[in-house]
């Protein structure tokens, strides 16, 4: 049984492939994703890496990519390209995927397979499967600590407080925030472990099991902080970004935000990624998982979920600094519990006709995933009424490269001066150019053969001068 559930979900990520892979290419490249590119380009070029705890977050999105761009034969940062780096979050959402293999003796057959298609269909994690920033390397951290969280509190094993401190150690060495999410699956994981256990039974976390959890998560982050031995004090600086790292300024949203994401009426048709189809699976979920009957081994951990998921939601809504990334930590435990709910209604209901309606309505959910995937990544992954495509770079970007490459190619590399207050992702795009410089205002010397002024500033340049420009 255990290797056709294997097979099966095999069978369920070359399905999905169709829709994920439209996220790794087609798109422009995200400022953010930009910054990032370049931050792993001086260390692949020049071995030089050093944590900064105000910003640019954690060090394993630019150590792990090390492998996947000498594997494709690419040493430099002209011979990186937009796919090489975004296969990783790209093979982190994979991984994410395979978390609830770790719940099969509770979730049993179909409610693995339904809690996986969904981390597979869920729009955003989708898109930002494609996206190379941090968001991903924590979200499947979180995905593998909720689940082997859960097993080593039910079980006690020395095994999973490994996994779990592994899975931390992900996280803590990919996102400032990873402590608040960690603390928080733990408390809800703690007091649902307390109230199953019931009045009769004392629940005790053994010591050595806590020193082999942690343990395992300071071999994952210690050497990443470090540089591996390069810059000790980027551990000192780790544990600084939890207290100094400021977001940046201009992201407020309302308090709803997040739940128009979810109900999929942000800014645009309910086709333009909302993750509705979870939104409806999780609520339904909830029912089932409150109905009188039975007592089943899902119905626990599909609650905890749920309250995870749930309370990172009200977290997050009362937060006025709102990004839609942010939102992958709600839909990863939201798609584990529904397919805990599936699970118990698939064995309390086994009548055709009710198994049937169950089918049915999951069908209904995942297409409605698939459709919006298909829209988010495919049709408008830069449009802004995709609410996944947040502050999106223009597509004429590379255009404007491609004209540069060409003017630079014909002239014999001319000097190129780049004025604007936000100026990203250009460096990326003319990584590959010597005689380029970049500037947030106007310098003292602005002329160059080559231009690019941003609209803001561009009054302030000498109108006679410029006459002559194309």
């Amino acid at each position: 049984m255990q290797t056709l559930l294997f097979l099966s979900w095999v069978l369920l990520i070359v399905l999905s492939l169709w829709v994920r892979v439209g996220a790794l290419e087609g798109r422009s490249m995200h400022a953010d994703e930009a910054v990032q590119g370049m931050i792993f380009a001086d260390l692949l070029e020049n071995g030089h890496y050093a944590y900064n705890p105000r910003h640019y977050h954690g060090p394993s999105l630019y150590y792990l990519s090390l492998p996947l761009a000498r594997a494709r034969g690419e040493t430099s940062a002209a011979s990186l390209d937009e796919t090489t780096l975004r296969m990783l979050p790209f093979l982190f959402g994979l991984f994410l995927a395979a978390s609830p293999l770790m719940l099969r003796h509770e979730l049993k057959f179909p409610g693995v397979l339904v809690a996986a298609g969904f981390l597979l269909l869920s729009p955003g994690l989708v898109y930002y499967s494609g996206y190379y920033i941090q968001e991903m390397l924590l979200v499947a951290g979180l995905g593998w600590f909720t689940v082997c969280s859960w097993r080593w509190l039910e079980h006690g094993r020395t095994g999973w407080a490994v996994a779990t401190g592994l899975a931390a150690g992900l996280m803590l060495s990919s996102k400032e925030n990873a402590p608040l999410l960690m603390l928080l699956a733990w408390a809800v994981l703690l007091l649902g472990r307390r109230l199953a256990a019931g009045a009769g039974e004392r629940m005790r976390l053994r010591p050595a099991l806590l020193a082999w959890a942690v343990a395992a998560a300071l071999l994952v982050a210690l050497p990443l902080y470090s540089s591996f031995g390069q810059n000790p004090s980027g551990i000192l600086d780790a544990v600084r970004s939890w207290f100094v790292y400021e977001a940046g300024a201009g992201h407020e949203k309302p308090w709803y935000y997040y739940l128009s994401i979810l109900a999929g009426w942000s800014r645009g048709p309910l086709r333009l990624g909302g993750e509705a189809g979870l939104a409806l699976a999780g609520t339904i979920s909830l029912v089932i998982l409150l109905l009188p009957g039975p007592r089943h081994s899902a119905r626990r951990p599909g609650l905890e979920f749920l309250s995870i998921g749930f309370l990172l939601l009200v977290l997050l809504s009362l937060v006025s600094y709102k990004t839609p990334w942010l939102i992958l930590g709600v839909l990863c435990p939201l798609a584990l519990s529904a397919g805990c709910g599936f699970s118990v209604a698939w064995d309390r209901w086994k009548r055709l006709p009710a198994r049937i309606g169950i089918l049915a309505l999951l069908g209904l959910c995942w297409f409605g995933l698939a459709r919006e995937d298909r829209w988010a990544t495919r049709i408008m992954p830069e449009d802004e009424r995709n609410p996944y495509a947040y502050v999106h770079t223009s597509w004429d970007i590379p255009v404007l490269a491609g004209r540069i490459h060409r003017i630079a190619g014909a002239a014999g590399g001319p000097e190129i001066k780049v004025m604007a207050e936000e100026y990203w992702p250009i460096p990326w795009y003319l990584r590959d150019l010597d005689k380029v410089g970049y500037w947030t205002g106007i310098p003292e010397n602005p002329y160059a053969p080559v231009m690019i002024v941003g609209i803001e500033l561009a009054g302030q340049l000498d109108s006679a001068r410029m006459q002559d420009y194309q």
